[in-house]
């Protein structure tokens, strides 16, 4: 009589490994949250955008304007070349659009300082709020803007706000999220 002595492991057993290391991995690994990654990259998107704004004005010596598009979420920047803060023919228009689901609404994030509104900035050409920036690299106004991502109901999420300050001197941006208490960590 011969026995059959193989080393190894059945496809039961290998299979019940697999799927027990599959699922401690999947416990152990840290959780990515998706909105919170959405709102900061857009939140740096346009912070960049608007910066580049800046720049743009400083290098021309001319006016850009910075528009909100809160309903079509995009922000329009116009190099205003004469200076009269309109938007002539002629004068070079560019479009971003904010990536990743991602509006420009406060929604029931709380309000910081700045303002209450999606974007506080006043009413300016084409009946959009609009930021103006000087060829010295000032702001026309300080003001704040909201960036929230979309919910995956079709809301918002609040508690992955962001909002994007401008000081009015200097014409700098920062990125803010809200923490329990108040808007102050950085993007």
């Amino acid at each position: 009589m011969t026995l059959n002595t193989r080393a190894g492991f059945t496809l039961v057993e290998m299979i019940t490994v697999l799927l027990a290391l599959t699922l401690m991995t999947a416990i152990a690994m840290p959780k990515i949250h998706l909105s919170r990654a959405r709102a900061d990259g857009a939140a740096l998107e346009v912070m960049s955008s608007i910066m580049a704004a800046q720049s743009k004005a400083l290098l021309r010596q001319h006016n850009v304007m910075v528009q909100f598009d809160t309903a079509g979420s995009r922000i329009i920047i116009v190099e205003d070349e004469d200076n009269d803060g309109l938007i002539d023919g002629g004068e070079l228009a560019t479009v971003v659009t904010i990536p990743g689901g991602v509006r420009l609404t406060r929604s029931t994030a709380p309000a910081h300082p700045l303002g209450t509104a999606a974007v506080s900035f006043a009413i300016g050409p084409g009946n959009l709020p609009t930021l103006t920036f000087h060829r010295n690299g000032s702001a026309s106004e300080a003001g704040v803007v909201y960036l929230t991502p979309a919910a995956p109901g079709g809301g918002s999420e609040p508690a992955m706000a962001r909002a994007l300050t401008i000081e009015r001197s200097t014409g700098q941006v920062r990125c803010l999220a809200h923490d329990s208490s108040s808007w102050g960590r950085s993007c």
